[in-house]
């Protein structure tokens, strides 16, 4: 399978994502034409900035870019700020958190015990995986609301 490059990612996510390109190009400033040109993966004459990937990203409401990097380099993309996570109660937070922990470990030994790994079994491990880093990082959030530090959730330029 070939790998997509990020120029093409971004091509799709401008393209092809919800938010009509021409709305895009004014949000971020650029007349539709160079933006079109410049997210062209086939144009070798011109490309997208990098400072212009977040405002892409934020016009676009997508994180494919940021996902794709992430996977390049080894890493998961995890979002840190989940509504849904800021109305529990501490308490409730690290029921929740044990809870996911425990499918993860219900999941990984189940699939372990089978002494093969298909791409399905590791899809089904790796959401498990990802829904306790989600709960450890809502719990985190709250924790830190109420020790009042500032979290970086909260930082005027990430808005």
């Amino acid at each position: 399978m070939m790998t997509r490059s990020l120029t093409q990612i971004i091509h799709d996510m401008v393209l092809d994502g919800g938010v009509p390109a021409k709305v895009i190009a004014a949000e971020i400033g650029k007349p539709y034409t160079t933006m079109l040109r410049e997210i062209n993966p086939h144009d070798s004459g011109a490309k997208v900035g990098i400072d212009l990937l977040l405002p892409l990203m934020r016009s676009s409401k997508s994180n494919e870019p940021l996902k794709f990097l992430a996977h390049q380099m080894g890493y998961a993309l995890v979002p840190l700020k989940r509504s849904e996570a800021m109305q529990m109660d501490p308490m409730a937070m690290s029921l929740k958190l044990l809870q996911e922990f425990g499918e993860l470990s219900k999941r990984l030994q189940g699939i372990l015990s089978q002494q093969s790994l298909s791409e399905e079994d590791f899809a089904v491990v790796e959401h498990a995986g990802c829904n306790a880093v989600m709960a450890t990082v809502d719990l985190l959030e709250c924790l830190r609301g109420m020790c009042g530090i500032e979290s970086p959730l909260t930082n005027k330029e990430a808005a």
